[in-house]
């Protein structure tokens, strides 16, 4: 009797947790809904994603710049460029200044 009681109850507290947790996803997709909402249809939520896609772009642009820059170096190096010279374009590029070589 002991061993049907115990099953009994961790079937019982199995479907108790599996509702909880459909009622917890439930919640979330209720709560992912009105996120998506706000950001796209309100005017707080517009300036955020707005904020947000900058902050991509530019990120996405210095990421494009350093990689130029690195590509840049090993070119100059397998040219033969001197050190030095490398370096002062780099310090030139860093404060976007013309070279003088």
């Amino acid at each position: 009797r002991r061993k049907m009681d115990e099953t009994r109850h961790s079937d019982i507290y199995a479907r108790e947790t599996e509702s909880r947790i459909r009622h917890r996803e439930f919640l979330l997709q209720g709560a992912l809904s009105r996120r998506v909402h706000y950001l796209k249809r309100e005017k707080g939520g517009m300036e955020e994603m707005c904020e947000y896609s900058e902050r991509i772009f530019n990120g996405g642009k210095e990421e494009g710049l350093r990689e130029g820059c690195e590509k840049m170096v090993r070119l100059m190096r397998e040219q033969g460029v001197d050190e030095a010279i490398i370096k002062k374009i780099m310090a030139s590029a860093a404060e976007r200044e013309p070279v003088q070589v």
